[in-house]
């Protein structure tokens, strides 16, 4: 993104941080990505050399599901999954150490209602299609390719019945997925938003864990499986033993979006679309009685403690976040967007033989 973009895309976003937020950036050594469905962005902030925060922001059709593979950006929009790829000079003599990712391949998936998005073992995307009840694959005939789906759903339809939205991956293979219900009629996940949410088990085809609301971003990390009990306004894990949601850290907003770094969660954090009301979900009422204040943006959580350590709180334009990610090594980064990968900086080549 040329600079005048990238300054135009900061501007537009109006946030409060928390005053050790660049430091904690500075220390961890990473950058965080995070995605606004809505409002269509995919906006990294990074700390640069100085000590300033610095954002870079992009525009995309409803960006959603987002994932690092370790060197490129996998984004999922309204009907596409595009790979961002790191374009920065680092050679011999490149000053600047950021990244600079570029949208430089695209597939066409159609309306998928496409939620997490994740790297297998064999280094791919797959990702999760809330619409067609299913975790999938890109297709090199179709628009997709449905990789696994849960038992009590009868066939690939796009109905949305159960809301599935995310999964996890432990070394390397699919093992955990969440939905909202285990409904299986067109959007019989509405029904049961208070207390109808499951984690499953995908190699066991198993329920390990029910009665939670509107469950969110599956992760394992540190040999635990960590999620978004986003209905209940919580943060926590799954006991192994007792197949037991434990609480961790309470949500002042709608969770959506979970990554970690060292010792620290970090989560994304959404107002509701209705009037801010949280209507029918305990989130609602939980808000409430902590005489709280709905937020949207990002908080940090120190695992050890439970403790929010750290946070950006976002304003309007921002309604929502769908997504957060962690760049690890990076101290800021710059992404191009749709609107401008084919301007003669964006476009690289290889060398001529």
């Amino acid at each position: 993104m040329r600079r005048g973009d990238q300054e135009a895309a900061a501007e537009e976003l109006s946030v409060e941080i928390s005053p050790g937020f660049t430091q904690w950036l500075t220390e961890q050594n990473v950058s965080l990505a995070f995605s606004t469905y809505r409002l269509g962005k995919l906006i990294i902030a990074g700390a640069e050399i100085s000590g300033q925060l610095k954002f870079s922001a992009a525009q995309f059709d409803r960006v959603s599901g987002i994932t690092f593979d370790g060197q490129n950006i996998h984004v999922a929009t309204f009907d596409q999954l595009w790979k961002l790829v790191d374009t920065a000079d680092r050679g011999e003599f490149a000053t600047n150490p950021d990244r600079r990712y570029v949208a430089k391949f695209g597939h066409f998936t159609g309306d998928l209602g496409i939620r997490d998005v994740a790297i297998s073992g064999h280094g791919n995307p797959v990702f999760v299609s809330s619409r067609f009840n299913c975790v999938a694959a890109t297709s090199d005939s179709h628009q997709f390719k449905p990789l696994w789906k849960p038992r009590f759903i009868n066939r690939i339809v796009g109905e949305d019945r159960c809301h599935l939205n995310g999964v996890a991956f432990v070394e390397g293979k699919q093992r955990f997925v969440t939905a909202c219900s285990q409904t299986n009629y067109f959007h019989g996940w509405r029904n049961c938003r208070r207390n109808g949410g499951v984690v499953i088990d995908t190699e066991q085809h198993e329920v390990v864990v029910h009665s939670l609301s509107m469950p969110h971003s599956p992760r394992w990390y540190r040999q635990k499986l960590w999620l978004l009990n986003s209905g209940y306004g919580s943060f926590g894990y799954i006991d192994e033993r007792t197949h037991s949601f434990e609480h961790v850290a309470f949500c002042p907003g709608f969770a959506r979006g979970l990554a970690f770094t060292g010792y620290y969660a970090i989560i994304g954090l959404s107002q509701s679309r209705h009037d801010l009301s949280f209507e029918g979900l305990p989130l609602q009422h939980r808000i409430g009685d902590a005489k709280a204040i709905a937020r949207r943006g990002l908080m940090i959580v120190d695992l050890r403690s439970g403790e929010v350590v750290e946070w950006l709180w976002a304003h309007d334009p921002i309604e929502e976040i769908f997504e957060v990610m962690v760049l690890p090594g990076c101290g800021g980064a710059s992404i191009t967007g749709l609107s401008k990968c084919s301007d003669a900086a964006s476009i690289t080549f290889e060398p001529l033989q």
